[in-house]
């Protein structure tokens, strides 16, 4: 069974990395599957992220960047078990993965799950305190939870490390 809610909060999380990538390179190496895969999963398409993963995982089956890879494409298809199998093993691999952590609080997000969302948010920050979007996700999830004082600190922190970006100001305007 699908869940849309699982898919848009992993998409909503995603997005910081998604610009980053994008700006950081314009199309991946044809020689890079990991690469290609990730571009697959970032335009929505699941079923080519999952095809070219495949022998990257026959190789290696506890690759950290694979396992996250196929964890996210899985997520998109809705097998949200075998997504949060995936996810729990590529952390285990490699707890460095600040995108596998902010996908874990995307899926407690989905869940209603307020405190292992913050908690998630808490791991991805260590992977990378001065993370310009630290602020905006934990205020995010301050705000679903209904904590709107911990939520305004957290987006005041989020808009004091993007100076004045009128991007950051919409983002927590919306």
């Amino acid at each position: 069974m699908r869940r849309p809610i699982a898919c848009l909060a992993v998409a909503l999380l995603s997005l910081p990395l998604l610009a980053a990538r994008a700006n950081a390179q314009a199309s991946p190496a044809a020689s890079d599957p990991l690469a290609r895969a990730q571009a697959a999963v970032d335009a929505g398409d699941a079923e080519t992220a999952l095809m070219l993963i495949k022998p990257v995982l026959k190789r290696d089956k506890k690759d950290p960047r694979a396992l996250l890879i196929r964890s996210t494409a899985r997520c998109l298809e809705g097998d949200l078990e075998a997504c949060k199998k995936d996810l729990d093993a590529a952390l285990d691999a490699d707890p460095g993965l600040r995108q596998g952590w902010l996908n874990r609080s995307a899926l407690a997000i989905a869940e209603k799950r307020w405190d292992d969302a913050l908690a998630a948010l808490d791991r991805a920050e260590a992977v990378d305190p001065a993370a310009t979007d630290n602020g905006l996700n934990h205020g995010a999830v301050f705000l679903m939870k209904g904590d709107l004082e911990p939520a305004a600190a957290q987006f005041r922190r989020y808009l004091d490390r993007s100076g004045s970006d009128p991007n950051a100001w919409y983002l927590v305007a919306t």
